[in-house]
C-alpha cells in the first residue's frame, strides 16, 4: 500500500510512518492546525504570552516580590490565567503556564516559578 503526503498528496518514498513529503508540507500542516483556532483564540494566546513574558521579566530569581503598579504599567492582564493552585495554607496562586503570583495585600504580589 502506498501512502501520500497529507498536505499535497505526493507519493511518499522512504521510511514507514512518514506523513509529509517535505519540510515545507510539514510546516504548512502545522500552520493550518494553529490557524484553525480563529482570531479569538490567537488573541487570548497573545495576551497569555504577554502576561507570561511580564512575569518572567520581573521574576528572574524564581521567587520575588513586586507591586501592582509594576505589573499594570507593563500591561499585565489579571483576568487571564492558565491555572489556580491552592497552597497547603489555603493561599491561591494564579499561574500563567509556569509563572505564578499570589497577592499578599492589595498592592503587593509574590511572584513564583513552578519547577
Amino acid at each position: 500500500m502506498t501512502k501520500n503526503c497529507i498536505v499535497c498528496q505526493t507519493k511518499l518514498v522512504g521510511r514507514d510512518g512518514r506523513k509529509f513529503c517535505s519540510d515545507a508540507c510539514r510546516i504548512e500542516h502545522h500552520n493550518q492546525l494553529n490557524r484553525s483556532g480563529g482570531r479569538f483564540v490567537r488573541m487570548i494566546n497573545e495576551r497569555l504570552r504577554k502576561n507570561h513574558r511580564i512575569l518572567c521579566e520581573l521574576n528572574c530569581e524564581g521567587i520575588t516580590k513586586t507591586n501592582r503598579a509594576s505589573l499594570v504599567i507593563r500591561g499585565f492582564d489579571f483576568n487571564l490565567i492558565t491555572m489556580i493552585e491552592r497552597s497547603s495554607n489555603g493561599e491561591n496562586y494564579f499561574y500563567i503556564y509556569d509563572q505564578g503570583y499570589r497577592m499578599f495585600d492589595n498592592e503587593h504580589y509574590l511572584l513564583v516559578k513552578r519547577e
